[in-house]
């Protein structure tokens, strides 16, 4: 059975997140996150429940490991992580990529699909 800090370190791993970057999301120090990863402090019950709220984690999954880790995501929900995280990762691309669609208008969009629709077709 695993403790519930390799469970915390297993949903920070998930959300490809660094010590620092949860931490900093939970307004903790890292030195604290760290702590409870390694086993050295338990977390309170209200970290465990700012870790759940902030980052979707089933509170089941995190204190036994039992059922799937995260609650599951409406459509806004996941195409606003995956543009967060597009924004916040190192790919200029990506970031540029957002910005041009963000800014097109609906036909030129319709446009642009067909294309993309085309080159991937073709791949």
């Amino acid at each position: 059975m695993t403790t519930i800090g390799e469970q915390i370190r297993d949903a920070r791993k998930a959300l490809s997140l660094t010590q620092k970057e949860f931490s900093a999301a939970l307004g903790m120090s890292e030195n604290y996150i760290w702590q409870i990863e390694k086993g050295q402090r338990e977390p309170s019950d209200r970290t465990i429940s700012d870790i759940c709220r902030i980052f979707a984690i089933r509170e089941e999954w995190l204190r036994t490991g039992t059922g799937e880790m995260r609650l599951p995501m409406t459509k806004e929900e996941e195409i606003a992580q995956l543009v967060n995280g597009a924004i916040n990762g190192s790919s200029e691309f990506k970031r540029a990529v957002i910005k041009m669609i963000c800014s097109r208008t609906d036909s030129e969009l319709e446009a642009l699909e067909a294309a993309l629709r085309s080159v991937y077709e073709n791949l």
